[in-house]
């Protein structure tokens, strides 16, 4: 009797390369031989969770190197395996890859991989700026990359000018509450059009704009930011808020989510935040012309209050719609291309919309002081979010 206690793990792998039309490979903390991964012609895309290879990548055979021809590649370790990224690194096509996950640590590459357009860097170990652009440097042809570094190591000073210039990168989502623009300061991005920032307190971004070039922000049509507030009510950071809508001159597309705390005691049931910011807009000097939608979101949170939503607004509800109607009017005056205005006040809703054909679309709903308005309240939601397609927050 076999003392192996994965015989038929063991058996099936052993015939792994006679799979010759398999596409997709999914493979988790699995312990390999190079025969294993001999013979994949059509594989396609390649997961990786954990596991390694149970000779030294030294010894991989020569005929392996750079021999997957795989699109897609992912590639995640939740333990401590040294070098799984580089290992699977070399043994990809260079000339076929083109879309990349990596949720564990980077390394150092022997190959450029001019086709990746795509990826996804999330590594749970410490990482430093200089680690991150010798690693993007080796993917000249980047269109999209999305970071979340939770652990940023600083072991050197910011250069004067960037190392680096990825020319088609047009798409980049920076996740860090604490320093969301410093790569902006290591690589220049030229035709960097989507901006996404998932979280981040709205300090720090406006704090950290600065390092943002003109030329950056110039460039920027869509933005994505989920921000978190804590203030008190009489002490409303609008100036800040508004800052950064004015700093983008060319955006087309905003969709701004502010995650509010309140310091004062219940000053949540009277929360003016997000109605005042929009009627504010029409009046400030400077604005991105070009807007055509916007998209304006607050969520709350007290831990001293158990019912975390306004129960009231500043306005009444009858004069919040009207005050709101007036400044999209005169904001669609300053901002001629602008199609669509969503607001969305945790127990209120404004929707305006212009079709194509001329004809104006206009609700708005207030909860705050009947209930029953729930339901018309997350079906106007709904509705927003099927007509813009917005998947950013869920």
């Amino acid at each position: 009797m076999s003392e192996d206690p994965y015989l038929l793990l063991s058996a099936f792998l052993d015939r792994l390369p006679y799979f010759h039309n398999l596409q997709c490979l999914r493979l988790q903390e699995l312990n390999l031989k190079w025969s294993h991964i001999d013979s994949l012609p059509r594989l396609k895309r390649l997961e990786v969770h954990g596991g390694n290879f149970l000779a030294d990548i030294q010894h991989c055979p020569k005929h392996l190197i750079h021999r997957l021809a795989v699109d897609d590649f992912w590639v995640a370790d939740i333990g401590s395996q040294p070098n799984l990224f580089g290992r699977w690194m070399r043994l990809l096509n260079p000339s076929t890859l083109r879309s990349i996950f990596v949720g564990c640590e980077i390394a150092d590459l022997d190959a450029v991989f001019p086709l990746v357009t795509d990826i996804t860097l999330t590594p749970l170990q410490k990482i430093s700026m200089k680690q991150i652009t010798e690693f993007l440097s080796v993917f000249p042809a980047l269109t999209s990359f999305h970071t979340q570094v939770l652990f940023m190591v600083f072991d050197e000073p910011p250069p004067t000018t960037p190392h680096l210039i990825l020319p088609s990168l047009s798409t980049l989502t920076l996740t860090s509450i604490n320093t969301p623009f410093e790569l902006l300061r290591y690589v220049a991005l030229p035709r960097l059009t989507h901006l996404k920032v998932p979280l981040c307190m709205l300090d720090t971004f406006v704090d950290g704009m600065p390092s943002m070039c003109m030329s950056v922000a110039a460039t920027i049509t869509r933005l994505h930011i989920r921000l978190l507030l804590e203030m008190f009510l009489d002490d409303i950071p609008y100036d800040k808020l508004r800052t950064i809508i004015t700093s983008f001159s060319a955006l087309e597309i905003l969709d701004m989510e502010l995650v509010c705390s309140f310091k004062d005691t219940n000053a949540i049931h009277l929360n003016p935040l997000l109605a005042d910011l929009f009627i504010g807009l029409p009046n400030l000097p400077h604005l991105p012309l070009a807007l055509e939608r916007m998209a304006l979101h607050c969520t709350f949170s007290n831990s001293r209050d158990t019912d975390i939503y306004p129960r009231g607004e500043h306005h009444s509800a009858g004069e919040t719609g009207s005050l709101l109607a007036d400044a999209r009017r005169e904001l669609s005056q300053r901002c001629p291309s602008l199609r669509d205005v969503f607001i969305d006040g945790a127990l209120f809703g404004y929707w305006w919309r212009a079709a194509s054909s001329g004809i104006e679309c206009e609700d708005f709903i207030d909860n705050s002081a009947d209930s029953q308005n729930g339901k018309a309240l997350q079906e106007l939601r709904e509705r927003s979010w099927a007509a813009n397609g917005r998947v950013y927050y869920e």
